[in-house]
């Protein structure tokens, strides 16, 4: 018992120190003994441990007053990587990222059918590793983590509804582990942009919710810094709660779902039944947006007005102190967000257009599988996000 209870507190002052070198480095082991209230000699043996394992590396000498100048100890970022993708209905895109979050290599490709999902992860994951492996040092761990963020509903680590693309019985996350021997986390895809989005933030105990608009519509939820779920999986599937009882039929089965007013796809087909262009997609919309043109004036003031109902019963339900949106058509048009705030009846200071966008859930799977790899609990994303295609 006493050895186990010496090994627990070990391994609490290693995460610790771990932590204070992320966020403080460089940093003197002088320095993380009065930040972390360790003693010296813990400390010595801590940092010697990280070294050890190519985490952190000794950088040079700092400033001193009097006596000796200390020497500084960094974080080593590329001392491993992790890919992170979200399989969307139409498209898979990928991101390889280091340890701190910032983009090593980006892909995408048309999603396949069903039958040959995981095969096409699997090379896609290969080409990656390779792709990156010039851009490491020598010493490396390589791939510590894989994430896939799905358009659905996901409890534990089983996909249990896709009304998209029918994953339920593909054991995707087990094939992956398998051939590439680490970790594999899968989860719906607005629950990785929520943690994406959070990782940019200030570390707090906050409460805030990611929308995702895209094919359908997500709402990952942080709910006093946890992740929240619900029973099955399914607390983020707000695209289809019910906007219009006995409405337009979704692929669910119900009637009247929000996705099927609030959405990429609902918003191109509501602009073609205005103009009666059968094929009008969102770049003919913008041009229409940009021409001011009635119907795609009509058009986005009706998706608008379902969207701050939307926002109104998700602050209703969970009270979240920010909401960012990811929004192709809030991102190409911000001035929108005017619009859109005026209609959520006093939100406007809670809401955000997501600085990572669409990229949101790449950057929460990474930000998943670098905190599992390292087993810490703060992991600042400091890097401004990039904006991926």
């Amino acid at each position: 018992m006493e050895a186990y209870k010496n090994s627990y507190i070990r391994s609490l002052n290693s995460r610790l120190v771990l932590e204070h070198v992320i966020q403080l480095g460089p940093i003197s082991r002088a320095e993380l003994a009065r930040q972390t209230g360790l003693t010296k000699a813990t400390v010595s043996a801590i940092t010697a441990e990280l070294i050890s394992a190519g985490l952190a590396a000794e950088l040079g000498s700092g400033d001193a007053a009097l006596g000796r100048r200390p020497i500084l100890l960094g974080f080593c970022r590329r001392a491993s990587f992790a890919v992170s993708i979200d399989i969307g209905p139409d498209r898979i895109r990928a991101l390889a990222a280091d340890l701190l979050g910032d983009v090593l290599l980006f892909r995408h490709l048309l999603t396949p059918d069903a039958s040959g999902l995981i095969a096409a992860l699997a090379e896609l994951i290969a080409s990656m590793q390779a792709a990156v492996a010039p851009l490491l040092p020598e010493q490396t761990h390589g791939l510590c983590g894989i994430a896939l963020g799905i358009h659905g509903v996901v409890c534990g680590s089983r996909i249990s509804f896709s009304p998209h693309y029918r994953m339920e019985q593909l054991p995707i996350a087990a094939e992956l582990e398998q051939r590439f021997r680490v970790p594999v986390i899968i989860d719906n895809e607005a629950n990785l942009a929520v943690t994406g989005e959070a990782a940019f933030l200030p570390p707090a105990d906050r409460s805030i919710a990611a929308l995702s608009i895209h094919s359908g519509v997500g709402a990952g939820l942080l709910l006093n810094g946890r992740l929240y779920t619900g029973y099955l999986g399914g607390a983020g599937e707000f695209g289809h709660t019910i906007l219009v009882p006995g409405g337009r039929p979704c692929a669910c089965g119900r009637l009247g779902c929000l996705e099927q007013y609030v959405s990429e796809r609902a918003l191109t087909a509501d602009y073609a039944a205005r103009t009666g262009r059968a094929g009008a997609d969102y770049m003919l919309l913008s041009d229409g947006i940009r021409a001011q043109k009635k119907e795609a004036a009509d058009t986005v003031d009706t998706y608008l007005y379902y969207l701050s109902i939307c926002i109104n019963n998700l602050v209703q339900a969970y009270d979240p102190e920010l909401i960012f949106i990811s929004d192709r058509l809030l991102s190409d048009f911000p001035e929108l967000l005017t619009v859109l705030s005026a209609r959520c009846f006093g939100l406007a200071s809670r809401l955000r257009l997501s600085p990572p966008g669409r990229n949101a859930s790449l950057y929460g799977g990474i930000h998943r599988c670098v905190r599992k790899f390292l087993d810490i609990g703060m992991l600042p994303f400091c890097t401004p996000p990039k904006l991926l295609l």
